[in-house]
């Protein structure tokens, strides 16, 4: 139930803001869940095999794809952090109850975190700084890349590979998001400063964040757009990993290779902590930069390899 446009909030029942059940179906000889039954302990379904999600007009809001990084490719990404040094733990801030992304109560503790360490950090070849994401500030590299180049130069360089997968992703389970990311980021490389950074990006997204060992807690991706997916890439060696949409009453099984196109902007979102050590490359789309290289609105995505 949604209020009505005049309802005063206080006057509705609790019910009016409860949302209704998910409606769940799929071919009775495929079930992508583990049991068709809901968990006893979060209520909702756990999905283990390649899935979609879609509203009941068929527009496509999540994707489930696992198993699409080899373990070779892991490798390699976990490898190439080394390129930027100590710049993945430079992102923790020390006991700060209120940043619910940065906390080092998020992070598993250093002594745990062998592979990678632990930390967080976004890198864009075009950027705005919080407070001035406006079509009127001229766009950037981040400051983190301005001030690292060589280091973060060195790594995005590395990932191109990894760079273009997403991006090839994309533009299977998103083609007109795809097509305005190509176009955003060749009015970026145009931009005074930018162009030197935007030859290293190998991406239709105007960013990448890059999470080592860190829980992350409920929340929205609000600078998108509504219909536009973030892409999330885990890899590491680590077991119960999961992958929380609690709106749609499913989980994902996010075992270390999976990828999940999702509308971030949409969907509320979780990854609690894993048994091992786990490293997430996010993918996303900044609207303003969007508005300024006059890419269109754009649409969501259609369901596709649906039977008719």
């Amino acid at each position: 139930m949604i209020p009505s446009p005049g309802q005063a909030l206080d006057k509705l029942p609790d019910s009016a803001f409860q949302p209704e059940p998910p409606q769940v179906s799929y071919p009775p000889d495929n079930c992508p869940f583990y049991s068709p039954d809901r968990d006893a302990n979060t209520g909702r379904l756990l999905a283990v095999r390649p899935c979609k999600l879609v509203d009941l007009d068929g527009l496509a809001v999540a994707w489930f794809l696992p198993d699409v990084l080899s373990t070779a490719r892991q490798a390699e990404i976990i490898d190439s952090l080394r390129l930027m040094g100590g710049l993945m733990a430079d992102g923790i801030k020390q006991n700060d109850i209120n940043d619910a992304r940065n906390s080092s109560l998020l992070f598993k503790p250093a002594a745990d975190c062998n592979a990678a360490g632990a930390g967080c950090i976004n890198i864009s070849p075009a950027w705005q700084m919080l407070g001035h994401e406006t079509e009127d500030w001229p766009p950037k590299a981040s400051a983190n890349w301005q001030k690292n180049k060589t280091a973060l130069s060195s790594w995005v360089a590395a990932s191109r590979d990894v760079f273009a997968l997403i991006s090839a992703i994309l533009s299977i389970v998103h083609p007109e998001q795809y097509r305005q990311g190509i176009l955003c980021m060749k009015a970026m490389a145009q931009k005074p400063g930018v162009g030197p950074f935007a030859s290293l990006w190998a991406s239709a997204f105007n960013a990448a964040t890059i999470i080592a060992n860190r829980e992350t807690l409920f929340h929205w991706d609000r600078r998108g757009r509504h219909w536009w997916f973030d892409i999330l890439a885990t890899c590491g060696k680590y077991t119960d990993g999961q992958f929380s949409l609690p709106a749609t009453g499913i989980d994902f099984h996010y075992r270390p290779g999976t990828v999940v196109p999702f509308c971030g902007n949409v969907l509320c979102h979780a990854v609690p902590h894993c048994i091992g050590e786990r490293i997430c490359l996010a993918f996303y789309m900044r609207d303003v930069l969007h508005r300024i290289a006059k890419t269109g609105d754009g649409s969501w995505s259609k369901s596709i390899f649906t039977k008719t």
